[in-house]
């Protein structure tokens, strides 16, 4: 099974699972050959997962764009014995996360 769907599944059993049926029967049985949930109602709630994790993604890749050509132009090398290094200070580039992810905000 594949992580997302194992996750959704997880998901699913926390949040809306009534208890009544053992979610290893009918209500989570999938089909390999289709690829989608036999139950109806579990399978809308598959796709429209699926669809809020398909928005999240060019978000993440946007940020790390940004990020790789912000390190591009901050960055600096450093020579240690006869290695060269790219450096980039700690704490711009923390600050420089902060500011696109929100973290710590």
């Amino acid at each position: 099974m594949d992580i997302q769907r194992q996750a959704f599944q997880e998901w699913y059993i926390a949040n809306h699972h009534d208890g009544d049926i053992h979610p290893n029967q009918q209500l989570l049985e999938w089909s390999e050959k289709g690829g989608f949930y036999f139950a109806s109602s579990v399978e809308d709630l598959w796709e429209a997962w699926q669809a809020a994790k398909s928005q999240a993604v060019p978000e993440v890749i946007t940020i790390g764009n940004e990020l790789q050509s912000w390190v591009a132009v901050w960055s600096f090398s450093a020579k240690n014995e006869d290695e060269d290094y790219v450096v980039v200070d700690a704490n711009l580039l923390a600050e420089k996360i902060e500011g696109l992810t929100g973290a710590n905000q």
